[in-house]
């Protein structure tokens, strides 16, 4: 795997690489885009709600 400036592979007792370390000022942006894409996918399952649920509950309760 090639190197890449600011990102820093670690190994478990075994030797197989298991944990990263990553410099955020330099990658801190593209890593809020990868947490927001396993979040997006973990909720894939969840029931949807239509834009016009989600306005009509606002107006209710917020009188939007």
């Amino acid at each position: 795997m090639a190197r890449i400036a600011g990102i820093t592979y670690k190994k478990d007792e075994s030797g197989k690489k298991r944990y990263v370390t990553i410099d955020l000022e330099k990658w801190g942006e593209q890593v809020q885009d990868l947490l927001d894409l396993i979040e997006a996918e973990k909720r894939r399952a969840e029931p949807k709600v239509s834009w016009n649920k989600v306005k009509t509950e606002m107006h209710k309760q917020h009188g939007l």
